[in-house]
């Protein structure tokens, strides 16, 4: 048998670097790795781990001021967040991040959780405009993480006295340098690791532009957007390589997509998508299959004409919100980027004679498509608004209810789609469904049996009475009063032994104090200043949640303590409601027990293989119990994975057969002892070899 362990000591003394500060290591020549950190598996109950205002270090900041939390993603070990925040009285300096006021800032930060403790926090905008994030996507290039956000800009004056640019790296200058009008979009790009602004680009014309949903292509690394426009043509098509799909601007307002590469500077692709009145994209997400990708867009359109084109495939080519604009329907499309300027693969309404609204994406590598928002239309009788056989709520309650969605994409030449499944969720008062994230706890291999949304509601009767549910929190506001609004997650299972089966509402929690967590209000009229709640799956079967909260007061709702203790009250203090600004609120939240070994506070980063445009890492590393291969390819291949231990032992070994793009692959090490690991791997006949330590 090979000798491992010298392979294992040339890679170990090889890498030393990337375990960072935190760590302390004794090694016996070697033959054994011995962490200083003695981590022992715990049993985590359903409950919110950790919860965090967002602030900053800075000692004058103003926390009594505004901030609005909008998305939250996972990516590596750190949780990133970004939204709108008031709370900073600095002055401004171009490309280095410090608040600069104005009504409001963008911001975007990352944090530790294992540490709890903030990596950095940087601001975007100016004084004399107001700037709001309302998304993220995070990407990696060899050894390096970036993270985009996007959002609007929006000044008091047409030239507000900023300008996008290039403030580091290679790259030359960006799309667009100055803004069309007082109401533009904006994409910024940023070091995930040191917080580092790159490079930002105003985006718009004329009129009102916001950027409300943003992807990655891992593979070509081109960064896809979509949001709302109510700009005219701004653009001369004549001096770009694509023909758009839809060249100008019709009715109120249009979707808008676009491209650019990863340096922000080239377009590579824009158009409008809407009708005859008004169409917002509020969400994109990225397929890969095989070589190809395909765009998944969602969104919201007030249009009888204009989303589903004539002779395209479809659910349902009806818009059922008649002919006024009035009661708008949710829409979804799926597109081929290779075919962007001629008709969408997939199309379809969605909704009733009433008001739809489509918000949140998520999508599995089974290409099941998980989709949500709100409804007040009732069940139609064309049967495709119509919740399946399987729902757990086949009627409507009264007023505003959530729905939820998993379309299956069974193929893709041509894409054929099926509902899988339907189903309405509310309760007595009004519900706003935001954000949906396939579901698994540990050992799972896939999500297809539990999917989680997150929302706002008005309901005191959401939780259901089976015994056999996770109720982390039953009463609304902590005191069952309906008359604020709490954020909300709920997980709702299928039994995949018993498909036909109703879905279950297996965990729900209210999340909230007794005031609002909701949008804000202006005069004592409410105002929707965002799309929180942001949900985001995280490590060992959690969740991760950020909204905006005017919460002051400590509490339990039921067993769940939640931290309203650090709540940035004005000078005045938190006695008048009309005085106190919300606060953005994050969270780790355990819908279901669980039990593995918690990740200890340690600065380590990924371990990582690069070959051409093939990446394969691991993260976390160090590890406790369980660990993710992420293998990025630009076509489908079959690879063969075998771990070995210290003494040559094969410990894991899986034959797989991976798709173009993203495969995270969970490796479960919870029967095997702490130590170093040889990973090898075999991928169309390339080699691959990786470290990897169990702590």
């Amino acid at each position: 048998m090979k000798n491992f362990s010298n392979d294992l000591y040339l890679l170990l003394k090889k890498q030393m670097s990337f375990l960072g500060k935190c760590v302390s290591l004794t090694i016996v020549y070697f033959s054994f790795y011995q962490s200083s950190v003695k981590a022992q598996a715990v049993s985590q109950p359903a409950q919110i781990a950790w919860g965090r205002y967002f602030d900053d270090t800075i000692s004058d900041s103003d926390f009594a001021k505004e901030d609005l939390g909008e998305r939250i993603y996972y990516y590596l070990n750190d949780v990133f967040i970004v939204g709108r925040s008031k709370s900073d009285t600095l002055g401004f300096a171009n490309c280095d991040g410090s608040y600069s006021g104005g009504s409001g800032d963008a911001f975007v930060a990352s944090y530790n959780p294992s540490c709890q403790k903030y990596n950095w926090i940087r601001y975007f905008g100016s004084s004399a405009s107001t700037e709001y994030a309302y998304c993220a996507a995070l990407d990696r290039v060899g050894d390096q993480t970036w993270i985009y956000i996007a959002g609007e800009v929006n000044g008091t004056k047409k030239q507000v006295n900023i300008a996008g640019q290039a403030c580091v790296g290679g790259c030359s200058s960006v799309f667009q340098t100055t803004n069309n009008d007082k109401w533009d979009g904006f994409i910024a790009k940023y070091n995930a690791v040191t917080g580092q602004l790159v490079r930002w680009t105003f985006f718009g014309g004329i009129g009102r532009d916001q950027i409300l949903g943003i992807a990655v292509d891992t593979i070509s690394h081109k960064v896809y957007f979509n949001g709302y426009t109510e700009s005219p043509a701004w653009l001369n098509y004549s001096s770009y390589s694509f023909t758009p799909f839809k060249s100008d601007l019709s009715g109120v307002g249009d979707m808008f997509i676009g491209c650019l590469d990863s340096c922000l500077n080239t377009l590579q692709y824009f158009s409008y998508y809407g009708g005859n009145n008004s169409d917002r994209g509020h969400d994109i997400q990225i397929i890969y299959k095989n070589a190809a990708r395909y765009l998944i867009l969602s969104g919201t359109t007030e249009s009888s004409t204009g989303i589903v084109p004539p002779g395209s495939n479809y659910y349902d080519n009806t818009y059922g919100g008649g002919t006024d604009g009035k009661s708008p329907d949710a829409f979804m499309l799926i597109w081929n980027i290779k075919n962007l300027s001629n008709n969408p693969d997939w199309s379809t309404y969605f909704g009733g004679s009433a008001a739809d609204r489509g918000r949140g994406t998520d999508i599995t590598r089974n290409y099941d498509i998980y989709w949500t928002g709100q409804t007040q239309s009732s069940p139609d009788n064309s049967g495709t608004f119509s919740p399946t056989s399987n729902a757990y709520q086949p009627q409507k309650n009264l007023g505003i209810d959530c729905f939820l969605t998993k379309f299956h994409i069974s193929s893709f030449n041509p894409v054929t789609v099926s509902l899988d499944f339907f189903t309405y969720f509310g309760g007595e008062k009004d519900d706003f469904a935001k954000s949906v994230r396939a579901f698994h706890s540990n050992n799972s291999a896939d999500g297809r049996d539990s999917v989680a949304i997150a929302g706002l509601t008005y309901s005191a009767d959401l939780p259901s009475k089976d015994s056999t549910a996770y109720f982390l929190s039953k009463s609304i506001n902590g005191n069952n009063n309906e008359n604020k609004r709490d954020a909300f997650i709920a997980v709702l299972t299928n039994d995949p032994a018993n498909p036909t089966a109703n879905q279950k509402l297996s965990s729900f929690m209210y999340l909230g104090g007794e005031n609002d967590e909701t949008d804000i209000k202006q005069n004592d009229v409410l105002v929707q200043k965002s799309y929180n709640p942001g949900l985001e799956s995280g490590p060992n079967g959690s969740l991760f949640i950020i909204y905006s909260t005017k919460g002051i007061k400590t509490k339990k709702n039921g067993n769940i303590p939640i931290e309203y203790s650090a709540f940035h009250c004005p000078a005045g203090g938190c006695n008048s409601q009309n005085s106190i600004q919300p606060d953005a609120y994050f969270a780790q939240v355990y819908p279901f027990p669980q039990r593995f070994i918690p990740s200890q506070c340690l600065a380590g980063k990924m371990e990582n293989a690069t070959s051409g445009n093939e990446l394969i890492n691991f993260y976390p590393v160090p590890f406790s119990n369980y660990t993710i291969l992420n293998i990025n390819l630009n076509e489908d291949k079959d690879a063969d994975v075998v771990i070995y231990d210290i003494l040559g032992n094969i410990v894991i070994h899986k034959n797989l057969s991976l798709y173009a793009g993203d495969n995270k692959i969970n490796l479960d090490f919870s029967d095997y002892a702490k130590g170093v690991y040889l990973s090898r791997i075999n991928l169309a006949g390339k080699i691959y070899e990786n470290k990897i330590i169990k702590q």
